[in-house]
């Protein structure tokens, strides 16, 4: 472009161009740039929920074929469960009744869907210090206990490989399926695609934490919640942009 010609063009026009108005706050507008508010988010968070079912299955079909069992069949679906936040890092923890629900907590406890509905972890009412705890390696201190199995019949690197070799393969879809659609200036955009897959997957798994609870030598348990937000966002935001970062490398390297 000529001299002539790029003086006619204006840059704040340009800029106004590749950004988005999100919503105004006290007057001042929440500016984002044109790219980021039309990724496609809608269709990442709808693959979150698929990638954990997935995993779940596959979880489930593993420990079928090696004989795992919790008593029942309904013991053993929510053992299994447990078993997958376990895969993510999540422990479970000592549910106990909340002050403030004690005087209707009584009929809910009864019902095993419905318990962890009114049971939160031991600890819980502190979150920064369990947080810090968990950090600082004080697992004991707060009551984690490890959800996964001490002796399976199928070693536990098998078990782990599946939410991480699912994720991987829902990301690079995702990736590939939106490519041509989006912009991605940089390695670092990629995470986007990782972003929009983990915030449907842990919103699966936090709103799991309040209908899975089981009774042990240790009285009843649940996910631990803190770290249910906290792993089971990061998890699979790590693995789907891994997946993502592949088809950066096809598309953009190769």
């Amino acid at each position: 472009m000529s001299s002539e010609h790029a003086s006619d063009v204006d840059p704040e026009a340009v800029e106004e161009d590749t950004a988005a108005v999100l919503f105004s706050v006290f007057g001042f507008d929440v500016v984002l740039e044109e790219a980021f508010v039309s990724f496609p988010w809608r269709a990442g968070l709808k693959r979150g929920p698929i990638a954990l079912l997935v995993t779940f299955v596959l979880v489930f079909a593993v420990a079928a074929a090696s004989g795992v069992s919790g008593g029942t069949v309904a013991g053993t679906a929510v053992y299994l469960a447990l078993i997958v936040y376990g895969l993510h890092g999540i422990p479970v923890v000592g549910g106990q009744v909340p002050g403030f629900l004690e005087g209707v907590a009584g009929p809910l406890l009864d019902i095993p869907v419905l318990r962890g509905l009114v049971l939160t972890g031991s600890g819980h009412g502190d979150p920064i210090g369990h947080l810090l705890a968990t950090l600082g390696g004080q697992t004991e201190s707060i009551g984690h206990i490890n959800a996964l199995p001490a002796d399976p019949t199928v070693p536990i690197a098998v078990y782990a490989a599946i939410p991480a070799v699912v994720l991987v393969g829902v990301g690079a879809e995702f990736a590939l399926r939106y490519w041509r659609e989006v912009t991605v200036d940089s390695v670092a955009e990629v995470a986007r695609f990782g972003a929009a897959v983990a915030a449907g997957y842990v919103l699966v798994l936090f709103v799991g934490s309040f209908f899975l609870t089981m009774v042990g030598i240790r009285g009843v348990v649940l996910p631990d919640r803190y770290l249910t937000v906290v792993l089971g966002f990061a998890y699979p935001a790590v693995f789907a942009t891994a997946g993502g970062l592949l088809v950066y490398a096809q598309q953009e390297l190769l």
